[in-house]
């Protein structure tokens, strides 16, 4: 009975000295922190309706596939068939860094140019009504820029 106890507390242990080692490093936390700072200041832009200047502080990556005007009617008709209302808070999620590229296969055709650290982020925003932004980032020039940015309704979209 004692070397069950025994064992079953030494299975706890490199049970949780696993898990610890799964979870992201210190300096992975610190990368997606500082991603998280420039996606806020980022949708800060995007909640004043500053479409423009949103897309100005973009990735290079962004930008070469997406033209401002076509951003700035992107996300208004999105507003307009999620039926947003004005912006009311957000509350981040998860944030998670990787050096693996996010599910974009326009990536793998930039030849070796691509980035090749990225964090993505997820967020509940508040408009009204619920939804979930995905936000994901590259640093670009020293600074966390947004890569691509994704609306959704909180439980899904409805089906047919």
């Amino acid at each position: 009975m004692r070397i069950r106890q025994i064992m079953y507390g030494c299975g706890w242990l490199v049970l949780c000295s696993m898990l610890a080692a799964c979870g992201p490093s210190e300096e992975e936390q610190a990368y997606a922190e500082e991603a998280q700072e420039s996606a806020t200041e980022w949708l800060a832009l995007v909640d004043a309706k500053k479409y423009e200047a949103s897309w100005s502080e973009a990735a290079g990556f962004f930008k070469t596939q997406i033209t401002a005007e076509q951003w700035a009617q992107i996300v208004e008709q999105g507003q307009r068939q999620l039926d947003l209302g004005s912006f009311e808070g957000r509350t981040l999620i998860a944030a998670r860094y990787t050096d693996s590229p996010p599910e974009q296969p326009q990536m793998s055709e930039l030849s070796g140019q691509a980035p090749e650290e990225y964090v993505a982020i997820q967020y509940r925003a508040d408009y009204g009504k619920t939804v979930i932004e995905t936000i994901k980032l590259t640093r670009e020039d020293g600074a966390w820029r947004v890569i691509g940015y994704h609306i959704r309704p909180k439980d899904g979209w409805p089906g047919p």
